[in-house]
């Protein structure tokens, strides 16, 4: 298994990600700490980033992240 990782983070004013929060309706104020603050906190208990790069034109950043040794 590779000890990499590529991930994309779609940001709240990603078109699909407001249509899912806002498929919510009542429960979308639940989805708060959905950030990218938390999640590259969240990330970074397992892995190290190595690149971090937002993409032109859109709500996304493309992460490489590398697994942390144990």
């Amino acid at each position: 298994m590779s000890p990499y990782l590529i991930i994309e983070f779609p940001d709240r004013e990603d078109s699909w990600v407001q249509f899912i929060l806002n498929s919510k309706r009542d429960a979308k104020d639940l989805f708060d700490y959905y950030n990218l603050v938390n999640f590259e906190e969240a990330y970074n208990k397992h892995f190290s980033i190595i690149k971090k790069e937002a993409i032109k034109g859109t709500h996304r950043t493309l992460f490489l992240m590398k697994r942390n040794e144990r």
